[in-house]
């Protein structure tokens, strides 16, 4: 990951790790983790509608990234790679902005003596001083938009089974009334089941992500823009207030987290998820990428449930994996310490890159933790 990022040789045994999983230059890194939150599912819908929001009001900043029809799925992808990098451009912008603000009224000594150039050059750690000042772009619902980017080419541009402003009306009816349209959406091949034409998309969009946080870098000053799909439990809180499922996915439900997949689309067992996420392009993602899985409850209790799991490592990481994070919780368990607190006051989840005990989480988190781990996410 350093070496794709242009890192010199010298500072590659600096290796380590900020905080949950974004890989850095020890002492010579600001590593600025949630610099830029960028909603992906938003600048799919934007495209959909043609650059117009929900109430068919026209939105001039994307009158010249959309079009009101399009002929061909191609056509609908450029639009949404012009609608996401140009939000991306704008939040660049803004937190650059932000970031001299902070530097000339909010500085940091303490800090800023931590990094070695910041001593050197006397210079505040968002004025120039560090070596490698990083700003980490938090890609959300990429596989959303993959898995709707997979439906709208399969029942709109190949089957014709619906049109484009049909399957959006639908969608943001929330599926009611369209629930057989819901039930094709459905069986459109998903991200996370080693599916040929689902991974080759997912990839797509996850490329075209980078490529567009990469094309914020090179203008001269001091910040380099990093693309990471860390979201911690924050894909919880963005779901419920995300726009549509195009994917087939309820108002308010969950966003897919960090590299795996939307816990209903994960059909076909945790061997198929990392076989999946060993695909893409996790060099470029060095601000965070991170896989979660949950195995059975009690899998680590004797030697053979050992050595399949050492073995499911081995496999993961020797096809290209980066990152894995694993639970293994009984969900029962977690219903019970949901319905009774006081019964599991010590009891420990990984919820991404931390753990926290399981009662201090927020209910609709213990929700979605419950689900995933029945679903083996």
């Amino acid at each position: 990951m350093l070496t794709a990022r242009g890192v010199p040789p010298v500072d590659l045994a600096r290796l380590s790790i900020n905080s949950c999983m974004g890989v850095v230059v020890s002492g010579a890194e600001l590593d600025d983790m949630w610099a830029v939150v960028l909603l992906l599912p938003l600048a799919l819908e934007v495209a959909v509608a043609g650059g117009r929001a929900p109430d068919g009001t026209p939105l001039p900043a994307f009158a010249s990234c959309c079009r009101e029809t399009y002929h061909s799925f191609n056509e609908l992808f450029e639009a949404y790679l012009r609608t996401s990098a140009s939000t991306l451009e704008c939040l660049a912008a803004r937190y650059r902005q932000a970031a001299a603000y902070r530097a000339q009224y909010y500085p940091n000594p303490l800090l800023s003596g931590l990094l070695d150039a910041c001593r050197t050059r006397g210079l505040d750690r968002l004025a120039g001083g560090p070596r490698y000042h990083s700003a980490v772009v938090e890609g959300f619902g990429w596989a959303n938009v993959s898995d709707a980017l997979v439906a709208i080419e399969t029942l709109v541009f190949q089957r014709g089974v619906v049109t484009l402003p049909q399957l959006l009306k639908a969608a943001r009816a929330d599926y009611v009334g369209h629930e057989e349209l819901r039930r094709m959406v459905g069986d459109c091949p998903k991200y996370g089941n080693d599916h040929p034409i689902a991974e080759t998309m997912a990839r797509r969009v996850l490329e075209a992500f980078i490529a567009a946080v990469n094309a914020q870098n090179g203008t001269g000053d001091h910040v380099a823009f990093r693309a990471s799909l860390h979201t911690l439990n924050h894909h919880v809180t963005m779901g419920a207030c995300a726009p549509v499922g195009l994917d087939g996915r309820r108002y308010g439900a969950p966003l897919n987290k960090q590299l795996g997949p939307s816990i209903w689309a994960a059909l076909s067992g945790p061997t198929a998820v990392l076989a999946s996420a060993a695909r893409l392009p996790v060099d470029a993602l060095p601000g965070g990428q991170a896989l979660d899985i949950s195995l059975p409850a009690g899998m680590l209790d004797d030697a053979a449930g050992r050595a399949r799991f050492l073995a499911l490592l081995r496999g993961y990481f020797s096809l290209g994996g980066a990152d894995l994070q694993v639970n293994t919780l009984s969900p029962a368990m977690l219903r019970a310490a949901q319905d009774d607190p006081a019964a599991y006051p010590n009891l420990i989840v990984r919820v991404a890159g931390y753990s926290e005990y399981f009662h201090k989480l927020a209910r609709p988190v213990q929700d979605d933790l419950i689900t995933r781990f029945e679903a083996g996410l």
